[in-house]
């Protein structure tokens, strides 16, 4: 009957009906659920992939205006397709940051060894300071060697742990001990440097100016330092608790930068499962704009438009939210594209120290990355045969003409350089998907992080594939039966009985 709606309304209702009949009958070996992931278009995953890479976003980075030109259409997307917001009203989770500025000045004496801020010393953080006192020497600064004799001293650590020599995981480290000794009372944090890189390139990689969660407070009132080259004189005086120091800076300064990331969610239709989740997750920041050394731009071009790393993923993301919204799984989908994953997976780290909905009932993490491809026949997959998926991810990628390849490049430990790990570090099960590419070569590094990583240059046809895939698989692992368990003596196997229990 007749009911007054606008006639676009039921055109628009009947066009959708007739493509997914022609879906349909054109592979009727398909499931009626992947039909909808075979209605995702090329014109579709083109529009996303061309606007989010394009040149008027300036390379997206953290804290700028494309930033948030990319989140705001990253929000109106979900919107268009019927997410719920996630943030409560919004779509958006407003995460405190700041840009910290480097101080011009700093000297740190430690009884005869005297270090200066142009050589073995790196200031991460601290307040203009003058201070002077005594050590305290406790090798990694450990929850059981960290305690109340702290007080009123300055420690001294080695940098990363006997476990963690990553520099990425060991700055995570340092956030831990920087918030206990703090909650101690010492006056600072100093770490030893004796990772595998060179100092070199570690102190122009952290002693730049940086995004950072900004402590409650916004300040960045507690010293935390590192220190390359100490003299077999200091170390030995150090372990016999002997040292007096002197520490003199100009201090750190901190702009206020917020940014968001972007979260929707889907509710499930199963009555029982709906209040469980899986997380599809996808970064949207890039590495901005460039002309220095570091990141030489080109004589035409200073945009590094992040087509590959990570427009690829959040079309991917935005497709799966088109196509499961249509017609949900069993499970409730959380999706959430992340910000700042491009200065230390900070958007994630946020997200779940700050969920929107309870951790234990995100049953799974599927995240996508990458940073190009170099083998348009398979799907990379990051901890493919340790999260407990591998049937519904296999299954997917094969439904549309892809394989999948597990773990490429070891060496690169890639599995805990993606958003995921900070979902894995809960105990999630969390693999991320990838653009195809079995090792980390030339072909991928002469578009990874430079100015060429232009939607031109990807092969379209592929990238509708990999959405397909990638759709399907959440589908597949959001109406299974079973939760996806970490294989048997897995990293994440005890955080997993942590934050689950025996489920």
């Amino acid at each position: 009957m007749y009911n007054n709606q606008r006639p676009e309304r039921w055109v628009s209702l009947l066009a959708t009906s007739l493509l997914f009949a022609t879906f349909f009958f054109s592979n009727p070996g398909h499931s009626q659920a992947q039909q909808l992931e075979d209605m995702i278009l090329r014109q579709q995953v083109e529009a996303h992939l061309r606007f989010l890479a394009s040149d008027e976003l300036k390379g997206r980075k953290t804290g700028e205006m494309g930033n948030w030109v990319a989140a705001r259409y990253i929000a109106e997307q979900f919107r268009r397709f019927g997410l719920k917001p996630g943030g409560g009203k919004s779509f958006y989770q407003i995460i405190p940051f700041g840009m910290v500025i480097p101080p011009s000045q700093g000297t740190l004496s430690l009884g005869e060894q005297k270090m200066n801020i142009s050589d073995d010393l790196l200031i991460r953080s601290a307040p203009k300071s003058d201070l002077t006192g005594v050590v305290k020497f406790l090798p990694h600064a450990t929850s059981e060697e960290i305690t109340k004799e702290v007080d009123g001293k300055l420690v001294i650590a080695y940098f990363g742990s006997d476990e963690v020599s990553d520099p990425l995981e060991a700055l995570s480290l340092t956030a831990e001990k920087k918030h206990q000794l703090k909650a101690q009372g010492a006056l600072g944090l100093v770490e030893i440097y004796n990772g595998r890189h060179p100092w070199n390139l570690i102190k122009r990689y952290l002693g730049s100016g940086r995004m950072e969660i900004l402590d409650g407070d916004g300040e960045m009132d507690f010293p935390v330092l590192l220190v390359n080259n100490l003299s077999e004189e200091t170390l030995n005086a150090l372990k016999d608790d002997e040292l007096d120091f002197q520490f003199v800076t100009d201090g750190t300064e901190i702009r206020k930068d917020p940014s968001p990331n972007v979260v929707g969610v889907i509710p499930g239709k199963d009555p029982k499962l709906k209040d469980e989740y899986v997380a599809l997750t996808a970064h949207f920041d890039h590495v901005g704009t460039f002309k220095s050394q570091e990141r030489p731009s080109t004589e035409k071009d200073s945009i590094f438009n992040g087509a590959r790393d990570n427009a690829f993923g959040v079309t991917a993301l935005l497709s799966a939210a088109e196509t499961l919204g249509k017609n949900p799984p069993a499970r409730s989908v959380i999706f959430i594209a992340f910000t700042a994953e491009e200065v230390g997976l900070l958007g994630s780290k946020y997200y779940v120290e700050h969920p929107t909905v309870p951790l234990e009932k995100i049953i799974f993490n599927l995240n996508t990355d990458g940073a190009g491809n170099s083998d348009s026949t398979i799907v990379s997959v990051m901890g493919l045969n340790r999260v407990g998926a591998a049937p519904e991810l296999n299954k997917a990628c094969e439904a549309f003409g892809l394989e999948t390849f597990a773990d490429p490049a070891p060496e690169q430990n890639l599995f805990d350089r993606s958003d995921n790990v900070s979902f894995a570090a809960k105990g999630i099960p969390a693999p991320t998907f990838s653009p195809g590419f079995r090792q980390f070569d030339n072909e991928i590094l002469k578009n990874y992080h430079q100015p060429g990583d232009e939607v031109e240059t990807i092969d379209l046809s592929y990238v509708v594939k990999f959405c397909k895939a990638y759709a399907y698989a959440a589908r597949l692992v959001a109406d299974k039966s079973s939760r996806p368990k970490w294989s048997t003596g897995d990293k994440y196997e005890s955080a997993f009985m942590e934050l689950y229990g025996d489920k």
